[in-house]
């Protein structure tokens, strides 16, 4: 991207040309806005349907079922009252 191009871009999406390098770098300390804003600018939030779908992620679901059957397995150690002393 040439740099005045950079800066009209950058201009669009509300964020500083220093701000665009960042992300273009792929700098993880850019806030999220700013991420998604380029992203929207640039017409690419499509490319997130994929990771926002837990679907998509075999491995999270695996650890999301054993986390539900574990809470559910455990039991209360008290009944019949709710405070300990």
């Amino acid at each position: 991207m040439g740099s005045v191009r950079r800066v009209d871009f950058a201009e669009c999406a509300r964020i500083s040309a220093p701000t665009l390098d960042r992300i273009e770098r792929g700098d993880v300390a850019v806030r999220m806005g700013a991420w998604l804003l380029a992203l929207q600018t640039g017409n690419l939030l499509h490319l997130l349907d994929k990771v926002s779908d837990p679907a998509a992620d075999p491995i999270g679901q695996q650890q999301r079922e054993l986390s539900i059957r574990k809470r559910a397995s455990g039991s209360r150690k008290n009944t019949e009252n709710d405070y300990e002393f």
